[in-house]
């Protein structure tokens, strides 16, 4: 049996995502999908959201990486927002399911994790009083999640557009 099991299962859950709603994925389908038995399902997996969380974690931590590597606020943002639209149809399922929740959360923390260096560590163009900025990085994490959500639902993002609206907001404080 392959090392990389987990992989397999996720990236089966993902072609299938592609196609149907994620609510309507069992694990009965997945398993068959990938020619596996339950039991080594669940050998990796609690139940079936457990995938969908793992895929969106690592979505979320690859939009992280690619926009702590860059040297400006925009650039980061393009890169956070880039790598999140990349993959649009399956956050876009699961804001339409069980998981929305899930996802919002994490989209959240990854937000304010990249803000939080972004701008409290890095940006000497943005300055933040420090018993303030708790509530200026909840505030903005809140504001782009919200942004992004409800963009990334539109026939045709602009990413761009998307981007200098948002790191425009966050230097105009």
């Amino acid at each position: 049996m392959p090392a990389d099991m987990k992989q397999i299962i996720s990236s089966s859950y993902l072609e299938m995502a592609q196609k149907k709603d994620l609510d309507k994925i069992t694990v009965t389908d997945l398993v068959n999908h990938c020619h596996i038995s339950r039991q080594c399902f669940y050998y990796h997996f609690n139940d079936i959201y457990n995938v969908v969380e793992l895929l969106v974690e690592q979505i979320l931590k690859e939009a992280l990486t690619q926009c702590q590597t860059s040297q400006t606020l925009e650039k980061g943002l393009f890169a956070f927002i880039s790598t999140l639209y990349e993959n649009h149809i399956l956050l876009q399922k699961t804001l339409h399911s069980h998981q929305r929740d899930f996802v919002e959360k994490k989209l959240l923390e990854s937000i304010y994790t990249y803000l939080k260096e972004a701008i409290i560590l890095t940006s000497p163009d943005v300055t933040v009083n420090l018993s303030n900025s708790e509530t200026y990085l909840k505030f903005c994490s809140y504001g782009i999640a919200g942004l992004l959500i409800e963009h990334f639902q539109s026939e045709q993002p602009d990413i761009p557009k998307l981007v200098f609206q948002i790191s425009k907001i966050i230097k105009s404080k």
